[in-house]
């Protein structure tokens, strides 16, 4: 099936992304994906249709990932394999650094353009290729005119398949475009998922502004001045194993004495709680039983 073609131009050699194996095959699969003139894209989620110019294409990580590992080709397709789809979006900006694509993101899609598009492809690379059943007399060898072949051809193209331009079989989501994720709105919720039960039910059980003072003195101590939350869920599930009153007197150890202003981190503060003694409070509330011996037997009933 005649599905057009791009130019390759011998200079391409002379470029450092031609060193480069991935790189190349990726610029090539964007050449190969930019649509050749301008095009409206109906996307599921979006009230208006997406207008694109000769050299650009609608992508997102996981499709690209799909279309550069040749998803529908194989049997078995694996989200994981390498290059990731977290390398291929990094090599998109080596590419976008590089001058030679323009990438312009939004939280469903990213619309790419591949820069002097019209300089290097030009408009005629789209041309149907002569063929036997396509001569210069008008006629076919399968009896079908020229002109009636042609008028199938701008049928087909009138009806645009989003499916041939942006392959998406891969995904799991009916809406393909609508519920891709970036790189980083990928983490930011799966960290949003992980902190929903364990992160907030363990934090709940001390003063919320006590732990939240706490937390942003770790941060401190960082040059950054931030800390993974994986670090303070792992916090919370350390301060897990001891009573709760003795955790939060060795917080306010910790604050009062402004340890963190010293550089000491979290695992100073756990050293603080476990060296701790349970909070005298507690220990009136549930006094240390006596331990009765043969010795001391007359004293309790004396008592």
């Amino acid at each position: 099936m005649n599905r057009g073609y791009i130019k390759l131009w011998r200079k391409s050699k002379e470029s450092s992304i031609f060193a480069h194996e991935g790189l190349w095959k990726l610029f090539c699969l964007c050449l190969m994906k930019a649509a050749y003139k301008e095009v409206e894209i109906t996307i599921s989620g979006l009230l208006k249709p997406v207008k694109l110019s000769p050299g650009q294409f609608i992508a997102g990580r996981d499709s690209l990932h799909f279309d550069y590992h040749q998803g529908d080709k194989r049997k078995k397709y694996s989200r994981k394999a390498a290059p990731t789809a977290i390398t291929l979006y990094r090599w998109l900006l080596n590419l976008e650094n590089m001058q030679i694509l323009n990438i312009n993101s939004c939280n469903k899609f990213s619309i790419i353009t591949v820069v002097n598009w019209p300089q290097y492809q030009g408009d005629e690379q789209q041309k149907p290729l002569r063929t036997p059943e396509n001569s210069k007399d008008g006629h076919s060898f399968n009896g079908k005119s020229t002109t009636s072949a042609k008028s199938e051809h701008l049928k087909k193209d009138k009806c645009i398949d989003i499916s041939d331009s942006f392959n998406d079989t891969g995904l799991e989501n009916e809406q393909q475009m609508n519920n891709r994720r970036t790189t980083d709105e990928h983490k930011e919720e799966v960290i949003k998922k992980e902190k929903e039960t364990p992160f907030s039910s363990l934090k709940n059980k001390y003063d919320s502004i006590l732990v939240d003072n706490v937390f942003r003195a770790i941060a401190s101590t960082r040059k950054s001045g931030k800390v993974a939350d994986s670090i303070l869920l792992a916090q919370l599930r350390k301060w897990d194993r001891y009573p709760v009153e003795q955790v939060k007197t060795g917080i306010r150890v910790y604050l009062e004495k402004d340890y963190a202003g010293q550089g000491k981190r979290e695992e100073y503060l756990l050293g603080i709680i476990r060296n701790q003694k349970p909070d005298e409070h507690e220990t009136a509330q549930h006094p240390q039983q006596r331990e009765i011996t043969m010795d001391n037997i007359g004293e309790l009933y004396e008592n």
